[in-house]
């Protein structure tokens, strides 16, 4: 392991790539193996669960209501240990979470084993992934951040590409009367497994500030002392709003607003996507070939 971060911090001196961008690169990496096993996977996972228990979609979409309303519950308290704790700590403690929450997912008989695993799995996501990486590019970008992000949500994307169709040729089909390749239990103990063996390795190539490593901001060069002395550069980034201050301000209310209906549509083909398509009489393999298929579109508008 101490090798590997070795090789990483070499890799990281390379003339020429600030290293804020391997940042977002990773930002990248852990979003795909964080988000898109759940949130994309929505639409390969719920027409087996259908199809292997009986549940109706309004029971099964309760699933995802539940971890929205968990998140927007706990989403500063959050905030909070991010902000305590420090993204890369945050990054491993999540990653665990997840993969802890895929593995029992694997073993879930009732419909009340289904809610309680998808709050699992969610509250890791959002410990582990888009909350503590956005803060990452936060910290090491200030004039090229929304590219930055951009790099990050590409992996979110890259990965709705690739996962759902590697899950649903693992999986096998919709039917358990039907013989399968590995089978959804399997395929979600793997997964889970896989999340955290990964989550010490990855959370340790992750550096919170570029400040750690003697860099700055977008890689701006130190800043000359008055006597010409060369000192460490101060972040000029501009100072933001409290969160007292946000709240007042009309733009908060805008943008909360265009976020939420947007996530309203989002969230909506997900849930519902793979049953409608299983209704049609669709494979497993065509229904993520039509997820892959969105994400990549999505991709492609990202940057």
């Amino acid at each position: 392991m101490a090798s590997l971060i070795d090789l990483t911090r070499s890799v990281g001196r390379v003339r020429g790539l600030f290293y804020g961008w391997r940042m977002a690169g990773l930002g990248g990496l852990i979003m795909a193996m964080g988000t898109v096993p759940l949130f994309q996977g929505l639409p390969v996972w719920n027409p087996v669960l259908r199809n292997t228990f009986g549940w109706s979609a309004g029971q099964m979409s309760w699933a995802f209501a539940v971890t929205r309303i968990e998140g927007g519950v706990l989403g500063p308290l959050e905030g909070m240990l991010v902000e305590r704790l420090g993204p890369r700590t945050m990054v491993f403690i999540g990653l665990l979470i997840l993969g802890g929450g895929f593995m029992l997912f694997s073993q879930v008989h009732e419909l009340w084993h289904l809610y309680a695993t998808f709050m699992v799995m969610s509250m890791g996501a959002a410990l582990g992934t888009w909350l503590p990486m956005m803060t990452v590019m936060n910290h090491w970008f200030i004039r090229m951040k929304t590219r930055a992000m951009s790099v990050v949500m590409e992996g979110f994307a890259v990965g709705g590409m690739l996962v759902p169709p590697l899950m649903a040729w693992a999986i096998g089909g919709t039917d358990p009367d039907i013989s399968e390749r590995l089978g959804w239990r399997a395929v979600a103990f793997i997964i889970g497994a896989t999340i955290m063996a990964a989550a010490f390795p990855v959370s340790r190539l992750v550096r919170n500030r570029p400040e750690d490593l003697g860099l700055l901001p977008d890689g701006d060069p130190p800043q000359p002392a008055p006597d010409g002395i060369q000192a460490p550069g101060v972040s000029q980034e501009p100072e933001g709003y409290t969160w007292q201050e946000a709240i007042r301000e009309r733009s908060f209310y805008l943008i909360t607003m265009g976020h939420a209906t947007s996530s309203i549509v989002a969230v909506a083909v997900m849930v519902h996507l793979g049953l409608m398509l299983d209704d049609e009489g669709y494979s497993l393999q065509t229904i993520s070939a039509v997820v892959a298929t969105f994400t990549g579109v999505n991709a492609l508008f990202l940057p």
